[in-house]
């Protein structure tokens, strides 16, 4: 495909960026440092042109950010049965049933991630898959979806047959998984993704669809946020900020949308806890220390099972309201010499 990218001697951005500026999605990790020497594209990425420049290059198909949600918005319009949408994180996975016809949402709930033993974040993840393990991962998670929808259907008295439509928003990595596709280059630089997103397909009677990534490390989540929050309609600059596992920030700034990740890792799901768990009902949320024993809040108010992420936040400023622990995360002399017992 032919396109003309234009330019003048004014020109201080390179191709990618004015590419951007044109509405195409740029799987270029380096951002222009000429670091992407195995994405063969037919041009040089960091190259800043002065004049109208033509190249020959196949954009991404996902690219067409209104040709998605329209198309997102017809079948949720035109359906008339039941759905489920479900958001794949690294650590948590959550469900919600709704009817379509009704346009009624029965039920939402949030299940730990299976895949968490093969990992505790994404690159691990993708190096356990890198390691033979792909199968096996893949295995678990579809698993574990099948026996929550099941669940989910029977606490409403739905019949799983009145799906017929599945909507599923991941990071790249997850959906990678949860598809079977190769992650090998997701594994080192320039961290390339499959070129294009999967295509809707059927599952049993169900039309299963996947919003589309847009790298290696922002995905389909960040993709449904935008279109919840309508950000291509929106003039003003705003921001959008995912924190999880693998954290995603969205800038819309002149009607242009900019995205970008960093590895957060378990620190918002207190992975790395031994008492830590994800944010599932059970989970403690908050925690208010008292004289004789403290005050909890978990999720769906079930019994505690761990600290979550902000439950674990919680606890270290009672910690420091009390003076149990110093600044420098050093226990004083007042902290109990057997511990604080939560649960």
């Amino acid at each position: 495909m032919l396109l003309t990218i234009s330019a003048d001697a004014t020109n201080q951005n390179n191709i990618p960026t004015l590419l951007e500026e044109m509405g195409y999605s740029i799987p270029c990790n380096c951002h222009g440092a000429h670091h992407c020497n195995g994405m063969h594209y037919p041009f040089d990425c960091s190259l800043i042109p002065k004049s109208p420049i033509t190249i020959d290059w196949e954009p991404l198909p996902h690219s067409d950010c209104k040709s998605a949600k329209e198309n997102l918005s017809c079948e949720m319009e035109q359906g008339t049965g039941d759905t489920i949408l479900i958001d794949i994180g690294t650590t948590t996975i959550a469900f919600v049933l709704l009817s379509r016809k009704e346009k009624i949402l029965h039920q939402r709930t949030t299940i730990e991630n299976p895949q968490r033993r093969f990992g505790m974040d994404v690159i691990a993840r993708i190096l356990s898959a890198c390691e033979g393990q792909g199968e096996q991962i893949k295995t678990v998670l579809i698993h574990a979806i099948k026996t929550t929808v099941t669940k989910l259907c029977a606490t409403n008295k739905q019949h799983v047959d009145s799906i017929t439509a599945c909507y599923i928003g991941g990071n790249t990595t997850m959906i990678h998984l949860l598809m079977g596709f190769d992650c090998t280059p997701l594994s080192h630089s320039p961290f390339t993704p499959r070129q294009t997103s999967p295509e809707p397909f059927f599952f049993q009677q169900c039309n299963v669809y996947i919003a589309p990534w847009f790298s290696a490390f922002v995905g389909g989540d960040v993709y449904a946020g935008m279109f919840a929050c309508q950000m291509w309609q929106t003039k003003q600059t705003c921001l959008l900020l995912d924190l999880g596992t693998n954290g995603e920030i969205v800038l819309s700034h002149h009607g242009i949308q900019y995205v970008t990740s960093t590895a957060a890792g378990p620190a918002f799901e207190a992975g790395n806890l031994s008492c830590g768990c994800a944010s599932i009902p059970g989970a403690i949320s908050k925690v208010t220390l008292r004289r004789l024993r403290p005050q909890l809040e978990t999720i769906n108010n079930k019994l505690p099972i761990g600290l979550c992420g902000s439950g674990a936040i919680s606890l270290c400023a009672e910690l420091l309201r009390k003076k149990y622990v110093t600044k420098d995360g050093i226990l004083t002399n007042l902290f109990p010499s057997d511990g604080y017992l939560l649960g």
